[in-house]
């Protein structure tokens, strides 16, 4: 059995598509919103499989932990971070940077390099998701037809890692109307998998829940899942799976659905 610790967000009204994904694929999880985290620590961290960092700043954690999630992957655990305000570096509010995850031992972990400034990104017309390899976390989803994204955290792969995804802009011209769309040349990571020492680790960089992903979350057929709390989403199914494959692939169990 998966167990997952998710630290982050701010409200169920939020967490509850990650959980409803986990709820799909049998997957357990303690979930703490980023105001209530408990203080991380080995003894804590060695109850789970995998850790889930979203919207959950460095500065919450503090150095201590830090160090400890560096020693979890290292022995084997499973790690990912989602993009947001509070993730990898991070945006700018009000002369600080939220995230702060640049130069620590997560850093170390992940399979991308985090930068010293504000990484964040958004664009009123969107990133279309672009599949840039075959990859079980992947495989047998319609990529005809891939869902738009709002916004997203800049990182840079480093030399090891797999870049599964990656995300162009959309960008219309016309002078009263829209008279073309085009994707603009440069592509910026979004899925990026990687291993350290006998962990594995992903980068995710957009924000999984409804903020920068409203689209995303509706990808695929419909299906409506309940919590044992009565909440209840309707979600895309291929929102559930790849969510939910990326907590299999970094924990390093058999993905067959």
């Amino acid at each position: 059995m998966i167990r997952v610790l998710y630290l982050g967000d701010s409200s169920l009204d939020k967490f509850a598509y990650l959980a409803c994904a986990f709820q799909s694929y049998g997957i357990e999880y303690e979930w703490y919103p980023e105001d209530k985290l408990p203080e991380v620590n080995t003894n804590l961290l060695n109850r789970f499989n995998v850790l889930c960092l979203s919207d959950c700043g460095a500065w919450r954690i503090g150095d201590s932990g830090l160090k400890d999630i560096e020693k979890f992957v290292k022995k084997g655990g499973g790690l990912i971070m989602f993009g947001g305000w509070e993730t990898f570096q991070g945006i700018n509010w009000r002369g600080e940077l939220q995230g702060k995850y640049h130069a620590t031992p997560v850093e170390d972990c992940l399979p991308v390099e985090i930068s010293e400034k504000d990484d964040t990104y958004d664009s009123s017309h969107g990133y279309v998701m672009i599949k840039k390899c075959d990859h079980e976390i992947l495989q047998n989803l319609d990529w005809s037809d891939a869902p738009t994204i709002g916004g997203f955290n800049e990182v840079k792969p480093k030399k090891d890692s797999a870049i599964l995804l990656t995300l162009r802009e959309i960008v219309p011209s016309g002078t009263d109307k829209v008279e073309k769309i085009a994707l603009d040349e440069k592509e910026y990571p979004l899925l990026v998998t990687g291993t350290y020492a006998n962990g594995a680790s992903i980068a995710f960089t957009c924000d999984p829940t409804i903020h920068s992903v409203a689209q995303f979350v509706d990808w695929g057929k419909a299906k409506v899942v309940t919590l044992p709390d009565g909440t209840t989403r309707q979600i895309g199914e291929n929102y559930l799976k790849l969510i939910s494959r990326m907590v299999y692939w970094v924990a390093k169990e058999k993905i067959n659905f």
